[in-house]
């Protein structure tokens, strides 16, 4: 039974490194808060992420209010799971490490959503059937 959230959605957006990660904040929701953050490595993808939702927010026909609040450093997720700053992971990017970030922020009792593919090799499949099964006793499955 999912367990729905309590207040406002507050979005983490991880180590955004496919476009994917920036199509959700396309508009803006009522439920949803503005503040989005934002745990990654420095690099070229997370300041291509960081370009799409300035666009989205600069753009003239119904502009968004996103504000981000950015971390980079090589402890990210670390740093996400200890700040709990948000109740909603968003996954899309590093799809070889995307099972371990999935079932890490589900131990931590933070609900996934997430793009395909979730898996990538057969050996990391029972780390994805763990974050499956954690989420149903935590209540972050519908």
């Amino acid at each position: 039974m999912f367990t729905p959230l309590e207040g406002k959605i507050k979005l983490i957006n991880l180590d955004p490194g496919h476009f994917h990660a920036s199509l959700v904040q396309q508009s803006m929701y009522e439920k949803v808060d503005r503040n989005v953050y934002v745990y990654a490595p420095d690099g070229p993808e997370v300041k291509s992420y960081l370009k799409r939702i300035s666009d989205y927010n600069g753009r003239e026909a119904d502009p968004t209010a996103w504000e981000e609040q950015v971390y980079t450093g090589a402890d990210f997720l670390e740093k996400m799971l200890s700040e709990r700053r948000g109740n909603v992971m968003v996954v899309s990017g590093n799809n070889s490490k995307k099972t371990e970030y999935i079932l890490r922020s589900i131990q931590a009792g933070i609900h996934v959503l997430a793009d395909k593919p979730m898996v990538i090799s057969p050996e990391k499949f029972s780390m994805l059937e763990e974050a499956f099964a954690t989420a149903r006793e935590k209540g972050l499955w519908m």
